[in-house]
Parts: structure tokens; C-alpha cells; sequence
């Protein structure tokens, strides 16, 4: 009865979250925001505003004079987002919401006010010592795995060999994150110091569907044996992604979400054998086979070969660089 209660009440939250009709198209005055986004959008960018009064809306902008973490005052005309006019056309409102935003917003009038500390705040600075101070391709490997920001160039490379996951902030690097952190501090004598690291990790790489999957896994792992229980892997992946989709239904429609869930399921159901991980990257491949084939069209061949080597070669070179 228990279990069935709960399945009817998450069911609900989620059938109201996603009932709840977009804000209410218009212009405003005085709006004061922080920018915890900037990303390219095509030829754009787009930007993230975390509004005092409009909750998060999305504007784009020709140039990226805005960086994360300014707060800025402006004025605006909000616009909902489109939706797809033919199944399997990308959609606008899925694709945002999943990101936790509202609305477009055409933003002007702007002027940036004093701003305090914020993770975005930190993020620009980390990205922009890194630019400066460390090698151009070291520097967009580090960018992507620290901060969760991509470069298009190196994006289109790893596309092409089939390893774009690699720079994607997955479970590969919260793992890879936590693991070292756990070797220094000591994995259950400093509990709280090792969640609270991963949390702010998770935070500070842009908080990632996939990132947040794996770290809500970890703290389970963690969590466990404190409880006196053991960690099943399938339930652990399955009590993630129902929590975060109780946080934010629409992540169901992102494509990070789906095939980060689908990955870790099937990590997760491989019997555990001396020579598994000569198999678990095919294994792994062909179960998002269709889903990768459904949003991108293609899927490198070559990445079938790369991922039985690539992974333990960048978890090495992800320590060492850092």
C-alpha cells in the first residue's frame, strides 16, 4: 500500500508540474537578474537570467559582452517558447524547460549592478584563467570537464570519432572526481566533506542532467551503508532518475537525461566479471543505439572501437591535467 501511495503521489506531482501553463507573454521595466548561463546558440548566444520577478528566461544576444555570473538591471518583452510542429522535430519549449527555463526574453536597456559571489561568478573566472594561463586544447578539455562548457571545434572532433560523451560532465568524471577526493579525505570517516565536494563539482560544472544522475547514485552509494544496506546498481539508477524527474518532469525530453539513464542501466545490469569491460562499451553503445540514431541520424562506427580504450585513458589524463 506503502509503494503504491507513493507512486500515485509522484505520478501527480509530476502530472501538475507539466500541466502548469507558461507565464503570461509581455513587456516589463526594472528587472533586476543574474546571468547563470552563457552557451552559443548557432551563430548566437544564448544567455540564462535568473530574474527576481520573471523566474528564468532566456535571452539571445549577437555578442557575449554578458558573462556568467554579472548581474545586470533591464528592461524586456518576454515571448514563450515554440513548440515542435512534427514528432521528432526539435522542440524549443521541451528542450529549455529541461534546463529549468520559463521564456525568451528580449532584453534592453540593460546595466550591470554590483554583484556578490555566485558559482557563476566562479565559473567565469576559472574559464577565463584557463584561457589565459593554459594551452589552448588543455585548456577546452579542462573547460568542458570543470565547468561543463564545450568548444565547437573540439565538440565536432569527438562527434566524428564517436567519444563526445568523454567531454559531456557524465557520471565518468563525477566518478572519477569523487573517487580521488574519497582517497584523500577517506570515504566514510568524512561522509559530509565528500558530498558536500560533489554536490559543488556537480554545481559548478552547469548541473547537468547526467551529472545530477550520477552524483544522486554516489550519494545513495554513500549513504548505504551508514543505513546498514547494501547498494543495488539498478535500483540506485532507478531511484535517481525518478527523483530527478519528480525535480523537473521535463528532463524526460532531454536527450542528456535519456541517455544517461539508458547507459547506467545497462552498466549497472552487467554481471560483474574479470574481462566485463571489454564488453560494457559495446554493450553500453547498442543500447543507446536508437536513441542516438533517432536525435543525431548517425553514429560513428569508429566509436565502437574508441570506447573499449578511450574512457581509461581520459580518466588518467583527466588527473593529471587537473
Amino acid at each position: 500500500f506503502a509503494g503504491l501511495l507513493i507512486a500515485v503521489l509522484c505520478s501527480a506531482r509530476i502530472f501538475f508540474a507539466l500541466s502548469v501553463p507558461d507565464i503570461q507573454e509581455g513587456s516589463f521595466t526594472n528587472e533586476t537578474g543574474l546571468i547563470t548561463l552563457v552557451r552559443s546558440w548557432g551563430k548566437i548566444y544564448a544567455i540564462v537570467i535568473d530574474t527576481e520577478n520573471h523566474g528564468r528566461l532566456v535571452g539571445r544576444f549577437h555578442f557575449s559582452e554578458l558573462t556568467e555570473g554579472m548581474k545586470i538591471n533591464f528592461d524586456g518583452t518576454i515571448r514563450n517558447f515554440k513548440t515542435a510542429k512534427t514528432p521528432g522535430d526539435f522542440d524549443e519549449r521541451n528542450f529549455w524547460k529541461a534546463h529549468g527555463a520559463d521564456a525568451w526574453v528580449t532584453a534592453k536597456n540593460i546595466k550591470e549592478i554590483p554583484a556578490g559571489f555566485s558559482l557563476p561568478l566562479m565559473r567565469y573566472k576559472l574559464s577565463r584563467n584557463l584561457t589565459i594561463k593554459t594551452r589552448e586544447r588543455t585548456a577546452n578539455y579542462l573547460k568542458a570537464a570543470w565547468l561543463g562548457q564545450h568548444n565547437e571545434k573540439l565538440d565536432s572532433q569527438h562527434r566524428k570519432w564517436g567519444t563526445s560523451h568523454l567531454l559531456a560532465v557524465s557520471g565518468f568524471h563525477v566518478g572519477i572526481a569523487v573517487l580521488c577526493a574519497g582517497i584523500i579525505l577517506g570515504r566514510y570517516k568524512n561522509f559530509l566533506i565528500l558530498s558536500i565536494f560533489m554536490w559543488l563539482y556537480v554545481l559548478l560544472t552547469g548541473s547537468a542532467a547526467s551529472s545530477m544522475r550520477a552524483a544522486l547514485m554516489i550519494q545513495i552509494g554513500l549513504i548505504s551503508p551508514l543505513l546498514g544496506r547494501k547498494t543495488n546498481g539498478v535500483n540506485a539508477v532507478s531511484a535517481a532518475g525518478v527523483i530527478l524527474l519528480l525535480f523537473r518532469p521535463f528532463l524526460f525530453w532531454d536527450i542528456g537525461w535519456r541517455l544517461s539513464m539508458i547507459s547506467a542501466m545497462t552498466l549497472t545490469m552487467l554481471n560483474r566479471q574479470k574481462f566485463t569491460w571489454l564488453y560494457a562499451g559495446t554493450a553500453v553503445n547498442m543500447a543507446i543505439f536508437p536513441q542516438v540514431i533517432t536525435v543525431f541520424k548517425t553514429m560513428p562506427f569508429a566509436g565502437f572501437i574508441l570506447n573499449l580504450f578511450a574512457p581509461l585513458y581520459f580518466s588518467f589524463a583527466f588527473v593529471i591535467a587537473s
